[in-house]
């Protein structure tokens, strides 16, 4: 039987956001807040070798201490291939923070510098310009909710907990078009860009819109579905030159002119290609949408130098909760996996997740795979083709995880025997996986999990439970009720014969 290697590691501070630098190097961004229990916020950058089998295999490289005085960082984006530059989402403090020099973007270089030993690198962090995006009404109860830069990092979206979002070039963290508030105040659950970078998909719970990644002309008359874009090289120029930018000007003197708000203006919105209201799948409460991203194509990189785009969606909902049943029972709030064929979004496939809501969810490098992170304390692996569950990882930790990363490359096979650390593994169909690489899930309750998914034609194992040292009477009572149905059976044929 074939288990997946799976761990936690301790962090002593709530984690919201993680991600990958390296194949080998894992970052993450969390902490207390602004509150006084001690709890600082930190960025963490973590050695993750392919032959680690517990935390003790895992490094800190390095660290950054973040100020105690503003909020914990809520959402990362990294761009590793450009700018090596990893970007968080933190309320500033004071005053600022509800008025537009809100400078919520936090931009960190990074430098890795390989070991000549072939032990583990050097990493450099290095503090960066910060940057307003949003201009949030509450900065005390809302903050930047996501991060997600496009597949050629030239462009970076940020979405609020108040249903607003805009799209910045990068790295001059321009913006693209005019910032939208076409979601009505309802809080952004997730946005997405297309594989080649065409169109953003954003979702709050009651509706999803694809948008494209360039702005339409300011025409309130025009039809949003004509391809009449305008282009961004000559809509910035326009502006830096009615604005007389020049070696000598400065932001400073561009922040508030009016010129520079006309100008914004002339950027547009961007045009809605389409709209899904009030998904209806799974329950008498009707769903919610938790999460939605671009397929990728399967084709082997290096057979053809341009980049295809996505031909299929894939969104999350989560069932509503409902009374029913009588004695005012609460209906199960299940999650569901859908996937839509593109450009026509007809719906092609669904399939349940999770008994409970889906808290996270992403896509593989390779676009094979698919993880989810459930209120039911667990992580689970899907394959993006059929939307069958091949893995989960019960117990994965105390609190439901805020985020899920896959490593970006894949990393040089090891050990999939055994099981180390806490937690429950459950496989639901012994099939192969195609990816070989970690996957690693944070949570507020101050821990990572990294699971080592199987290597290309390993077998995940035909196993429904992995029973942990808490769990010792289960498993004596699992081993006497083999046991006894072993003697029934025995028993029976004897009297038969």
């Amino acid at each position: 039987m074939t288990i997946p290697l799976h761990f936690p590691i301790g962090t002593s501070v709530p984690v919201y956001c993680i991600d990958w630098i390296a194949p080998d190097v894992l970052v993450y961004a969390g902490g207390g807040g602004k509150s006084k229990t001690g709890v600082g916020n930190w960025l963490r950058a973590l050695y993750v070798p392919a032959t680690a089998r517990s935390s003790s295999d895992v490094s800190v490289l390095a660290e950054v201490k973040l100020s105690s005085d503003e909020d914990a960082p809520m959402c990362m984006a990294v761009d590793a291939t450009k700018t090596k530059t990893i970007v968080l989402g933190i309320n500033e403090a004071g005053t600022q923070a509800a008025d537009a020099k809100n400078r919520m973007l936090r931009m960190f270089r990074y430098e890795i510098q390989p070991s000549e030993t072939g032990g583990q690198p050097v990493i450099t962090f290095t503090p960066e310009a910060s940057a307003p995006s949003l201009n949030l009404k509450d900065a005390s109860d809302s903050y930047l909710r996501l991060l997600s830069f496009s597949p050629s990092s030239s462009q970076l979206v940020a979405a609020s907990t108040e249903g607003s979002y805009a799209v910045h070039d990068f790295p001059s963290l321009q913006k693209s078009f005019n910032p939208t508030l076409d979601f009505d105040g309802e809080e952004i659950m997730d946005a997405d860009f297309s594989q080649a970078g065409g169109q953003l998909v954003v979702c709050s719970g009651k509706r999803l819109k694809i948008f494209g990644t360039y702005p339409a002309p300011v025409d309130d008359t025009a039809n949003p579905s004509e391809d009449v874009a305008i282009s961004k090289t000559e809509a910035t120029l326009a502006i830096n030159a009615s604005l007389g930018l020049g070696p000598k000007s400065s932001q400073a003197d561009v922040e508030g002119t009016k010129a520079a708000q006309d100008a914004a203006r002339s950027l547009g919105s961007p045009p809605v290609w389409h709209t899904i209201q009030n998904p209806a799948l799974g329950g008498e409460g009707g769903c919610e949408f938790r999460a939605v991203r671009f397929g990728k194509s399967s084709k082997l990189s290096g057979q053809d130098d341009k980049t295809e785009e996505s031909t299929t969606l894939l969104t999350v909902v989560n069932a509503k909760a409902s009374t029913g049943g009588g004695k005012g029972k609460r209906s199960k709030r299940k999650s569901f996996l859908t996937s839509w064929s593109l450009p026509d979004l007809n719906m092609t496939q669904t399939r349940q997740l999770s008994e409970k809501p889906v808290t996270t969810f992403n896509i593989s490098p390779s676009g094979r795979l698919l993880a989810y992170g459930s209120s039911d304390l667990s992580v689970g692996v899907v394959d993006a083709d059929t939307l069958r569950v091949r893995m989960r990882v019960l117990e994965s930790h105390a609190f439901p995880a805020t985020g899920i990363s896959w490593s970006p490359a894949p990393v040089s096979s090891g050990q999939t025997e055994g099981k180390n650390g806490k937690g429950k593994a459950e496989d639901v169909k012994p099939d192969p996986i195609h990816d070989n690489s970690w996957l690693a899930s944070c949570s507020a309750d101050g821990s990572l999990r990294l699971i080592r998914v199987p290597s290309d034609g390993a077998t995940a194992g035909a196993f429904t439970s992995l029973l942990t040292g808490s769990n010792q009477f289960n498993l004596v009572i699992v081993v006497f009720l083999t046991l006894l149905i072993l003697l029934l059976s025995l028993y029976v044929q004897k009297k038969l014969l």
